[in-house]
């Protein structure tokens, strides 16, 4: 009887084992999602700020910040943008 509850025990173990490995696949899919989320959020926010960084420039006229903006990471952002930035000037 003793082998059968050496093979009952084994098997538990090796299921407990198996559902700790998926709820740790979980648990970091959730943290991967979250970490994703965030970071989307900020580089939401750093394009609405240098949006309106750019918007600012074209209303100023301030041609220095305009040309800084459009050699940077990203250029002007978006067309419409852009095209507000190269009428801007005139």
């Amino acid at each position: 009887m003793e082998h059968r509850s050496d093979s009952k025990d084994n098997h538990e173990s090796e299921s407990s084992e198996t559902c700790f490995e998926t709820a740790q696949d979980s648990v970091s899919e959730n943290a991967s999602q979250v970490l994703e989320r965030i970071q989307n959020e900020e580089a939401a926010a750093r394009i609405a700020e240098k949006e309106d960084k750019i918007r600012r420039a074209c209303e100023m006229r301030d041609l220095d910040a305009l040309v800084s903006y459009a050699t940077s990471e990203g250029g002007f952002l978006r067309d419409d943008i852009r095209r507000q930035a190269c009428k801007s000037p005139t």
